[in-house]
């Protein structure tokens, strides 16, 4: 047998083969592939917000919303989104029997009046002249998954600017829309207020709660403001 001196290294018997040109690209191509699976999943963890952060940019967007007779009896009160300059989305039984609607931000009050009317889904927008509120940026419902984090905010009770979190329980369908089922606490007040996504941006608004049930409420796919005409574009 051949010696070896102590500490010498023993050269290996031939050269490793190198993968076949053909072997190296379809590694190349895997890891490539992998790199942008990865960079996928990461940027759509970056849209995820702290819960503060969209509570702090979705805030001025939230209007209380009360209601009173012609005799200013006060009859109700719920919550409203800005989803244009000037304009609000609220549920209509918010506003059912009032002639004259108030509108309440955390700098000022102003009036509002109503201008078009969704029965079936139980959406009703108005036209504030006088508001000085920034629009809440919109998403799209058609994207939300079931499991997914959702955030409430409006005014439940009259307690402006309540903000809770939960899951989508389910997505129903009425009509072709999803009509988003959601475990998020509401309470009575909390109806036209804004169901948000966890990029910050608003996929519903905030509709009924089943009084038999626990957390099982229910918001309407933001979606549905395509199909108000007075709405500017």
């Amino acid at each position: 047998m051949p010696s070896h001196s102590p500490g010498a290294a023993t050269r290996p018997s031939r050269i490793p083969e190198l993968p076949a040109v053909g072997a190296s690209r379809t590694f190349r191509r895997r890891l490539l592939g992998g790199l942008l699976a990865w960079l996928g999943m990461h940027a759509g963890a970056a849209e995820s917000l702290a819960p503060e952060l969209i509570f702090e940019r979705a805030a001025p967007s939230i209007v209380t919303v009360y209601t009173a007779d012609r005799f200013g009896k006060v009859l109700g009160q719920g919550s409203g989104v800005v989803v244009h300059d000037g304009f609000v989305l609220t549920n209509c039984h918010v506003l059912k029997g009032a002639d004259y609607v108030g509108l309440k931000t955390a700098d000022a009050a102003v009036t509002a009046e109503l201008v078009e009317v969704k029965t079936a889904y139980d959406l009703c927008l108005m036209r504030a002249p006088l508001l000085r509120a920034p629009a809440l940026r919109r998403g799209n419902a058609l994207d939300l998954r079931i499991g997914q984090r959702v955030f409430a905010l409006g005014a439940p009770l009259g307690l402006e600017l309540t903000f809770t979190e939960g899951l989508v329980s389910a997505l129903r369908r009425e009509q072709g829309y999803p009509l988003i089922q959601t475990s998020v606490a509401v309470s009575p007040g909390s109806s036209g207020g804004a169901l948000l996504a966890p990029d910050g941006r608003l996929v519903g608004i905030v509709t009924f709660g089943a009084v038999e049930g626990q957390n099982l409420n229910f918001a309407m796919p933001i979606d549905l403001l395509d199909e108000f005409s007075t709405l500017p574009r």
